[in-house]
């Protein structure tokens, strides 16, 4: 046994055998779940905070109100929409009246008046209602604007968070990667096994080879000359320990007889 740089090629090969990654994959992919579970609920806190805050603004941002249409507008026509003006009854603010105008004239006579008039609603000076004249039409006072200060804990909430979010793919990638870029396997040949490690490529000549044993998930190869026995305690995509050092003493075997050859 001895470590040498020897070509694949350089006799005949009769098995290969790449390392099973499962075990490495789930040891890096596992451990960055929680991470990235806790930068997701730090998210979901600031987001909470951020809402009893400001929710006026948080509501604004994810349901905008509609664009006004009518004749002059951005949308729709003289024949589904009325001018949006101050002075002008319009079917839009007529379905708001509740929450920006008084009450206006019916829309019987409101849509009466705009077809003979091309889609333009009265001017008043007041509005009547069952033959009787009532208060001027004015536009009620806009609500005041509400100026909310998001204290800094909150932004500080959502950095950390989205840090641990992205920690956590950024880590399973590198991790990933420097798995892959280990070239590792276990080569059997007709006239030794060549075992690519971390420390290096091990060769392994069957003539030096006495037999194969497996114990506790551990292959050995006892030597002829009592030496040291060469562990391989990788496990191998495919094929479990037992399986292994039962294929490994098929090939010794037959090697010895010159059987593979």
């Amino acid at each position: 046994m001895e470590d040498v740089v020897d070509r694949l090629d350089a006799a005949r090969a009769v098995g290969w055998y790449r390392p099973d990654d499962t075990r490495r994959i789930l040891r890096i992919v596992l451990p960055m779940m929680l991470p990235m579970a806790i930068g997701a609920s730090v998210v979901g806190v600031a987001y909470t905070q951020l809402k009893a805050i400001d929710p006026m603004g948080i509501e604004a941002s994810v349901h905008p109100p509609p664009p006004r249409g009518g004749p002059f507008g951005s949308a729709g026509s003289a024949a589904d929409g009325l001018v949006s003006r101050d002075d002008t009854f319009s079917t839009e603010s007529a379905g708001s009246a509740a929450d920006f105008f008084e009450p206006g004239p019916s829309a019987t006579t409101r849509d009466a008046y705009a077809r003979a008039h091309g889609g333009l609603a009265p001017r008043v000076e007041g509005v009547v209602r069952d033959g009787v004249l009532r208060g001027p039409y004015r536009r009620a006072p806009a609500p005041p604007v509400r100026d909310a200060t998001i204290p800094i804990h909150v932004w500080l909430l959502f950095a950390l968070g989205f840090l641990l979010v992205a920690a956590g793919p950024t880590s399973i990638i590198l991790g990933l990667g420097r798995t892959w870029k280990d070239d590792l396997y276990l080569l059997l040949r007709v006239d030794a096994l060549i075992h690519q490690t971390r420390d290096g490529r091990h060769h392994v000549a069957w003539d030096q080879v006495a037999r194969v044993e497996h114990d506790a998930g551990v292959v050995r190869l006892r030597m002829r000359d009592e030496s040291s026995p060469y562990e391989i305690r990788e496990r191998f995509a495919g094929i479990d320990p037992p399986a292994l050092a039962a294929r490994l003493e098929e090939v010794r075997r037959k090697a010895s007889f010159g059987l593979l050859r």
